[in-house]
């Protein structure tokens, strides 16, 4: 990694690091040691992206440059991967160029970003076991977004979700050993508009005991 322009670096634990570079993740167990552990090889610039959003997730959705998530205790990361290869492409003209830069984002009745969500765990000697994590049956069927991903726990996982139409928003856990991810909790739109229309608001806290939740 010595040299290369990476796109996103925070810390897994005390002395160890997750790292973005071309759209790709990476561990390093430690940062006193060159070992590195690649987690995903898809990435393509401005098409495919992990651990970092494409243009209508981090503006829309995540309102944030990083869409990996490292568990409490550093054992597990839960990440996104974006697909924009069907997302319309837009030319814009530079202000202070005649230079012209493209981004993919979709317009109102376009085709969205693919996104799927996976957790692996984190070892000193690589990585693995994957989970890759599907929408509740409540979406089946629908077009949906990733709202928000946290971590209720040190190894069960928080993530909301809204169907394209945006009109409620499903709130699920994702628990060991398969995490299948369940729906406990729902919220609809402003009923004073028709039809009801929710925002991302960001993640639920859940009480130590998961018995109990606070929406943001």
């Amino acid at each position: 990694m010595n040299g290369s322009h990476l796109q996103y670096v925070a810390w897994a634990s005390n002395s160890s690091l997750i790292i973005v570079k071309n759209n790709d993740l990476y561990y390093q167990p430690s940062v006193e040691s060159s070992t590195v552990h690649r987690i995903t090889s898809t990435g393509v610039e401005g098409v495919l992206f992990n651990g970092v959003p494409d243009w209508i997730y981090e503006e829309e959705l995540l309102n944030s440059g990083s869409a990996s998530w490292v568990s409490p205790g550093g054992t597990f990361l839960a990440f996104c991967t974006f697909n924009d290869t069907r997302v319309r492409t837009h030319h814009i003209n530079s202000f202070y160029s005649m230079d012209q830069s493209t981004v993919r984002y979709p317009l109102a009745g376009d085709i969205n970003p693919g996104v799927n969500l996976t957790l692996v765990k984190l070892g000193v000697d690589g990585v693995g076991p994957y989970w890759f994590l599907s929408p509740p049956r409540e979406l089946e069927k629908m077009d949906w977004y990733i709202s928000s991903v946290s971590w209720a726990n040190d190894d069960t996982l928080s993530v909301s979700w809204l169907p394209r139409s945006q009109q409620f928003m499903v709130y699920t856990l994702c628990s060991p050993p398969d995490y299948t991810c369940t729906m406990v909790a729902g919220e609809l739109g402003n009923q004073q508009t028709q039809p009801g229309w929710i925002e991302p608001h960001g993640s639920p806290l859940f009480h130590s005991n998961m018995s109990r939740y606070k929406g943001n």
